[in-house]
């Protein structure tokens, strides 16, 4: 409930996207859309036949995906655009860092949107993180995903009801930042 006081558009936007999952699932068809880096992303969750097989040892074995499974659809849906964000965001990154004069030479390690260097190079690579952040953040990530849907095939993909547009500006120099 706090979340949806103090960021009130988070859940027009969950909605909006279970939505569009429903749509997807109610036609038979699993979303799949490009992440701001151009990686495809497939989102298939089936529901599978199994066979258990006891000799030699009591093994099941998932034989066949049997039908759609929309429930894990609409409640994967918008953890999985979130996690294509953040690894667009690393995939830009690392980019980046490869061919800088500086930062190519630092060790970069990464926990999912967490991103680690040493100390000699952490404020450039926090300001290259903020830039990248930035950049991939200034595409029309929402309407690129619902065209992305709609392009699948899929018909009366619901408009998005609110479209604000936040300073990315200002993310450049906060102290801190999440995606």
């Amino acid at each position: 409930a706090a979340i949806y006081d103090c960021l009130p558009n988070v859940k027009w936007l969950m909605e909006w996207m279970r939505d569009v999952a429903k749509c997807c699932t109610n036609q038979n068809k699993s979303p799949e859309w490009d992440s701001p880096s151009g990686f495809r992303i497939l989102q298939t969750y089936t529901k599978s036949e199994f066979c258990n097989i006891r000799e030699p040892a009591s093994v099941n074995l998932a034989i066949k995906p049997s039908k759609m499974y929309p429930r894990r659809h609409v409640t994967g849906i918008v953890p999985n655009f979130i996690h294509g964000i953040d690894s667009a965001i690393l995939h830009e990154l690392v980019k980046k860092v490869a061919v800088h004069p500086v930062l190519k030479d630092a060790p970069l390690s990464s926990v999912h949107d967490c991103y680690n260097t040493t100390a000699p190079y952490a404020d450039m690579m926090c300001q290259l993180v903020r830039d990248t952040f930035c950049e991939v953040m200034s595409n029309d990530l929402l309407n690129n995903f619902r065209e992305d849907i709609i392009k699948l095939g899929v018909e009366d993909v619901p408009e998005l009801p609110i479209r604000n547009k936040i300073s990315l500006r200002e993310m450049k120099n906060s102290i801190y930042l999440f995606s």
